[in-house]
């Protein structure tokens, strides 16, 4: 048994850390680590020590705790996204697009002053979480533990984006997750698919007689490879 020289450097309390894909998530009080600006939530690659990239972030106070499900990372702390969001105390952060989501459709606010989130559950599409408070989303349904009931949809195509029928690739109907893929998504495509104008993701696979038709003129640009 050997302490690893592995070393990130936060300069402050890690409250929480959680494991993705060679990478650590850590949450706490800091302000940096290895020498860059990180509010209170950074990640870490597991064999350089290399910084992750996030979003600039106004958390407030602090992260308390992580829980993944499929492509989200979920916090829960006693945070505001921002001075006007009323998002508070837990969010979900998407692994794949580095982006926070969701800002609205899916909104969990612990109401209370002083309120905050200290653990995080996940089963199936319910999320549970613990901690100090007695009203969410403006309601008082739920006293230091409550649930949030996500619907399948929130959670379907996470990181995979798989067609679901014939037609364009720029209409959302034709993904199984109701919505054009991004640059991060890892697309299979299992049906007739036209790129209509210029397309970005991240990996391509045709599966059961799938097919993709880049038409003249415009580019479908793959960033990684399987």
């Amino acid at each position: 048994l050997s302490l690893s020289d592995w070393n990130p450097g936060a300069n402050n309390l890690a409250n929480a850390l959680s494991a993705t894909d060679h990478t650590i998530w850590a949450g706490g009080y800091f302000s940096q680590v290895k020498g860059a600006s990180r509010r209170l939530f950074a990640g870490v690659d597991t064999a350089l020590g290399l910084l992750r990239p996030t979003p600039g972030i106004n958390f407030g106070a602090t992260v308390n705790s992580f829980a993944v499900k499929g492509c989200y990372l979920f916090m829960g702390g006693d945070f505001r996204v921002n001075n006007t969001d009323p998002c508070n105390g837990l969010m979900a952060y998407d692994l794949f697009s580095k982006t926070l989501t969701p800002l609205s459709n899916y909104c969990v606010n612990i109401d209370d002053l002083g309120g905050k989130v200290n653990g995080i559950a996940i089963a199936g599409n319910d999320v549970y979480f613990g901690g100090t408070f007695t009203k969410v989303n403006d309601k008082a349904v739920a006293t230091n533990i409550g649930r949030i009931r996500y619907p399948v949809s929130f959670f379907e195509g996470c990181g995979e984006f798989i067609t679901v029928q014939d037609g364009n690739w720029h209409t959302p109907s034709t993904w199984q997750a109701g919505i054009v893929p991004p640059p991060s998504a890892r697309v299979i495509v299992r049906h007739n698919v036209q790129v209509t104008a210029n397309a970005v993701c991240f990996t391509l696979k045709t599966i059961g007689g799938g097919a993709v038709l880049v038409h003249t003129g415009v580019k479908l640009d793959l960033l990684g490879s399987y």
